[in-house]
């Protein structure tokens, strides 16, 4: 018997993207991305406030990221890399942790939708830079 409310219980339960997911997004696209991700989830939890501020610290890291790289003489992609790894560092081991316990969200969303949607935005970006020369 406890075994079914058991089964039930974890039905309930949603999927979630993992840390190293949203990491990973954050760093190879921008925190924006990840935040995003890691936005949709906690609104899915019903964790509102956090997802709003997930997103906003996001934006910020984005934005620096922006800044950065127009006002360096020389910029060079390392620098946009580091702003990255911090910014998903950060949505990843601090938002993410405090949002979803290790223990209560084992099953992780598969990150395909993600990722063709990150490939179609780099082909469009791509395709604009081209088209722009």
């Amino acid at each position: 018997m406890t075994a079914i409310k058991e089964k039930k219980t974890t039905n309930n339960i949603p999927k979630i993207y993992s840390k190293r997911t949203i990491w990973g997004f954050s760093v190879l696209m921008t925190p924006l991305f990840g935040g995003v991700m890691l936005m949709h989830d906690l609104k899915n939890v019903g964790k509102k406030k956090a997802a709003y501020v997930s997103l906003l610290t996001s934006i910020l890291f984005t934005a620096t990221a922006c800044v950065v790289m127009n006002v360096i003489d020389k910029p060079s992609s390392g620098w946009m890399y580091a702003i990255n790894i911090v910014g998903g560092y950060i949505l990843a081991e601090v938002y993410h942790k405090m949002g979803f316990p290790p223990s209560k969200y084992n099953e992780h969303r598969r990150i395909w939708k993600p990722l063709a949607i990150a490939f179609v935005l780099a082909i469009l970006l791509v395709a604009c830079y081209v088209h722009s020369y």
